[in-house]
């Protein structure tokens, strides 16, 4: 009599861990799933994914050496070089006080960080924002 109910106890662990192993199963195929999907966008020529857009964006700190408003662009120079962007149409600027800036609010001298994604050999940038003074981020005064 016990060895039948070792053998039903067993029989309901087994059967048990079949439903608790489904659902993985069902996300990995839903994984699998959708990286094929954003493999064969890519290879058909369609865009990627949004998340796969972001991950391309870079960073690049420093001092706004001009700003070409009618041309859309930004010199930022940082110590010896400098790297020119194309503003994005939907690019956002952010300042210390207003987080709904315009490329008015943004001047000469500034210290901004660019976030930025390479399009075709060109630097576009999607959002401008400035950056922390070290002397103000240690809590210095003068």
């Amino acid at each position: 009599m016990s060895q039948s109910i070792t053998n039903k106890l067993l029989l309901c662990a087994l059967a048990g861990s079949f439903i608790l192993a489904d659902p993985l199963f069902a996300q990995a195929d839903k994984a699998a799933t959708t990286e094929n999907t954003s493999a064969e966008k890519k290879t058909m020529g369609g865009e990627a994914p949004a998340a796969e857009k972001k991950a391309k964006r870079k960073g690049y700190k420093g001092t706004i050496d001009s700003i070409d408003a009618d041309a859309k662009t930004v010199t930022i120079k940082k110590t010896a070089t400098s790297k020119t962007f194309k503003i994005a149409d939907d690019a956002k600027c952010v300042t210390t006080f207003n987080n709904n800036a315009t490329l008015a609010d943004l001047k000469q001298g500034d210290l901004v960080n660019v976030r930025y994604s390479e399009e075709g050999g060109i630097a576009v940038a999607h959002r401008i924002a400035h950056a922390a003074k070290k002397e103000a981020a240690a809590g210095t005064t003068d």
